[in-house]
C-alpha cells in the first residue's frame, strides 16, 4: 500500500492560530504560561487543547489548508469530505466562528531514528533578523546539524526543552511503524520544526487520498511518500 502526505496547496491569505499576526508575530497572550523560559517554544497540542481566543479568523479558499503556524485545518465541507470519505482517527478542534477546525491526528507513529552524524555550519539568524530585518546580510549564528538516517535532519537544540531549532526533509516510510488498519490518519511522532513553531504533517494510505481527490477536496496537494 503505498502512503502519501497530506500536504496543501499555496493558500494567498494569513492565518495564526497561537500567534498574533504583527509584525514581530507575537504569541499570544493565553499560552505564554507553555511557553519554554529558552527559546520561546510551545507545545502547540496542549496550547490548542487549552482553548483558542475568541478574536482568532480564519479565511481561505481552500476547504483543507495550513496556518501560518503550521497546524492543518478545514472548513465545514473539508470536515464533511473527511469523515464521508472514511478517513479515520482525526480529531476536529472548532475555531471561532464555527466554520473552520483544526485537524489533530489521534495516532502518531513511531519514527525508528538512527543518527548518521553530526556537524556545525552557519546560518541565517531568523530571529535576529525578525527583530532587526536590516540584519538580514549579516546575521548569522552556528549551529549543530544531526543527519539521521530517516532521511531528515535536525538543527540546533534548545538546551531547556530540548526541542529542535528546526527539522528539514521527510521521514522515510520504512522508519515509520505504521498501522494496520489502512483507513487511519496518522502523524508522526517527530516534530516538524520551523522557526518558531512545528508544522502538522498528516500521512494517509492511497485509499484515502484517491477518495479525497475524488470527492474534490480544494487545497489538496498529496506528496508520495518514499
Amino acid at each position: 500500500m503505498n502512503y502519501y502526505w497530506l500536504s496543501v496547496d499555496d493558500d494567498p491569505n494569513v492565518n495564526w492560530v497561537i500567534f498574533r499576526a504583527n509584525p514581530h508575530r507575537t504569541l499570544r497572550e493565553r499560552y505564554r504560561y507553555l511557553a519554554c523560559s529558552a527559546c520561546g517554544r510551545v507545545n502547540e497540542l496542549d496550547a490548542i487543547r487549552s482553548g483558542i481566543d475568541s478574536d482568532v479568523r480564519i479565511r481561505s479558499k481552500f476547504d483543507y489548508f495550513t496556518s501560518d503556524d503550521g497546524f492543518k485545518c478545514v472548513n465545514n465541507r473539508g470536515r464533511d469530505i473527511l469523515e464521508r470519505c472514511g478517513a479515520k482517527g482525526l480529531e476536529f478542534v472548532s475555531l471561532p466562528g464555527g466554520k473552520h477546525f483544526v485537524v489533530l491526528a489521534q495516532h502518531r507513529v513511531e519514527v525508528r531514528r538512527r543518527p548518521l552524524g553530526k556537524r556545525e555550519e552557519q546560518v541565517l539568524d531568523l530571529d535576529a533578523i525578525a527583530r532587526d530585518p536590516n540584519l538580514i546580510a549579516s546575521a548569522r549564528k552556528a549551529v549543530l546539524i544531526e543527519s539521521d538516517a530517516c532521511g531528515m535532519e535536525f538543527h540546533g537544540k534548545c538546551d531547556a526543552c530540548s526541542r529542535y531549532v528546526e527539522s528539514l526533509y521527510w521521514p522515510k516510510l520504512r522508519f515509520m511503524a505504521l498501522p494496520e488498519d489502512t483507513s487511519l490518519v496518522v502523524a508522526p511522532d517527530i516534530s516538524f520544526e520551523k522557526t518558531w513553531s512545528s508544522e502538522t504533517r498528516l500521512l494517509a494510505s492511497e485509499d484515502i487520498v484517491r477518495a479525497l481527490q475524488r470527492a474534490g477536496l480544494r487545497g489538496l496537494e498529496p506528496l508520495v511518500a518514499e
